[in-house]
């Protein structure tokens, strides 16, 4: 990309030095900058990036974006703007040749489902033969390669960096979770989407936003950034039985298709649920008639993420039928009611990321058709400056188990005994312990079951990463510390 073409596109700016004529990439991390690199420096929450531009500099970087008058080499372009992160977002589209439009968009927002919808309608478009990239919590897919991310959704130098990518490899659809902090952040701007869905909203990130309805605003941001041209086809997805119904449809003029398990005028419409060992079967009302759908995802909360994902698809000008007739495919979701060592172990063990409240009421019902002796039920606050007044709620919903674990998630600097004592505050009954410690509290919930027992991790899911003190991010697996301990206590290979 030529850098006079760049330049003109910011208007309000100053600029010093000597530019090099094209760049190929740009980035908001100066450890990956090199020649031809664009570097954009930003004052962040923690950290100003700012201080790094010597460092980019020395890796041949010679174009940076800075919110300052930096002093910098004569052979280096300075671009002064105030908004560095918009210009980033600006810059990007061009330097990646907006690699949206080249593609069939979905977004996917909400507090809880954007993994599993997400994850269903790639699934469902993989099953369907088609080229299809995910991009959300369990990182960035297309074909065989895939890449951990550290955010939901990456900050958008590097997502429009992987939209270009998924371009590259070939990919038809791209299928992506929409988090309130990328909107809120703008790392989602300059998207072009063709399909949004909303799932749902509960009490999630009352750190971040004024109350309920700042966040529920948040999430409408989605719905308002796919335009109002209306001589385009793009559609929204909204769930009936959700409280922001009327809120989120006013955010957009296209069309809106809407799913329930309450409303039978509603587009898409289930009911008769039945769980039936590790599936659960219903009869779904669509607009191409009715059908009945065996599932081979637990709960009712995964009929209402499977009805968006269906209508994603069929909105792509896929049959019903077809769709219906991939259902029963479908493999299982990371880290979302999975099943651990289920082929081996004499317990059954599930790891999922249910971390509010609504989530872990979520979870609980679905998987209260596996209980047969006890169900033990680990618990976690997440720290790292996150809203702590969800705890007492958490823990009251965790009575229903037979023995809970309160432990941690993602601690950072929080003070870890104050996490578990707050989740103790809601809790109804005696048998339950504390951990300071999470890789104690999975052993511990291991080492005290027994045979035909239901243990159930909560807070993670297959998260590969944990945040702790000063900062650090450390390896840690839900999955993996359970099946070791569960493997020494049953001694299976």
């Amino acid at each position: 990309m030529k850098t006079d073409k760049l330049l003109s596109r910011i208007k309000i700016k100053e600029i010093y030095g000597n530019f090099p004529e094209e760049v190929q990439n740009i980035s908001l991390d100066s450890r990956e900058v090199e020649e031809g690199w664009v570097f954009v420096a930003r004052q962040g929450f923690n950290v100003d990036s700012h201080q790094f531009i010597p460092q980019a500099v020395d890796q041949g970087c010679r174009f940076i974006v800075a919110n300052r008058f930096v002093e910098l080499p004569e052979d280096v372009g300075l671009l002064v703007a105030s908004d560095t992160p918009r210009v980033a977002s600006i810059l990007a589209q061009y330097i990646y040749d907006f690699p949206s439009t080249k593609m069939n968009v979905v977004g996917i927002t909400g507090t809880s489902g954007k993994t599993s919808t997400a994850t269903m309608v790639h699934s469902i478009l993989e099953e369907l033969e088609e080229k299809s990239a995910i991009i959300g919590t369990n990182g960035f897919s297309v074909g065989d390669k895939t890449t951990l991310n550290i955010n939901t959704t990456p900050e958008t130098t590097l997502l429009t960096r992987q939209f270009a990518e998924a371009v590259e490899e070939g990919a038809d659809h791209l299928v992506m979770e929409v988090s309130s902090h990328a909107l809120s952040l703008g790392r989602t701007a300059g998207i072009d989407y063709d399909i949004t869905a909303y799932t749902n909203l509960s009490h999630e990130h009352l750190d971040f936003y004024r109350d309920l309805y700042h966040y529920g605003y948040t999430k409408g941001m989605l719905l308002s950034q796919m335009g109002s041209d209306l001589s385009r086809p793009k559609y929204v997805i909204l769930n009936d039985d959700d409280d922001f119904l009327v809120e989120m449809a006013m955010e957009t003029g296209y069309e809106i298709v809407k799913f329930s398990l309450k409303n039978k005028e509603a587009d898409f419409y289930a009911w008769d649920l039945v769980e039936a060992g590790k599936f659960t079967d219903f009869k779904l009302k669509t607009p191409e008639g009715d059908f009945e759908i065996r599932s081979p995802f637990l709960g009712s909360f995964n009929v209402e993420n499977l009805m968006a994902a269906m209508a994603i698809v069929w909105l792509k000008s896929f049959s019903l039928e077809a769709i219906v007739d991939r259902i029963p495919k479908l493999p299982p979701i990371k880290g979302r009611v999975e099943f651990i060592g289920k082929e081996e172990l004499p317990i059954t063990l599930i790891v999922d990321y249910a971390l509010t409240p609504d989530g872990l009421e979520r979870l609980i019902e679905a998987v209260k058709p596996l209980i047969t002796k006890r169900f033990i039920l680990l618990t976690a606050m997440w720290g790292s400056g996150r809203d702590i007044t969800k705890a007492p709620k958490m823990g009251r919903i965790s009575s229903v188990a037979d023995y809970v674990v309160f432990t941690n998630n993602n601690p950072g600097d929080d003070d870890r005994q104050r996490l578990v004592d707050e989740l103790e505050k809601g809790i109804t009954h005696k048998n339950y312990r504390k951990f300071l410690d999470r890789r104690e509290a999975i052993e511990h919930a291991i080492e005290i079951s027994e045979p035909g027992d239901l243990v159930v991790l909560s807070g993670r899911g297959s998260e590969p990463y944990m945040m702790v003190e000063g900062g650090q991010r450390i390896i840690f697996r839900d999955d993996l510390i359970a099946l070791e301990a569960a493997r020494k206590k049953y001694k299976t290979p």
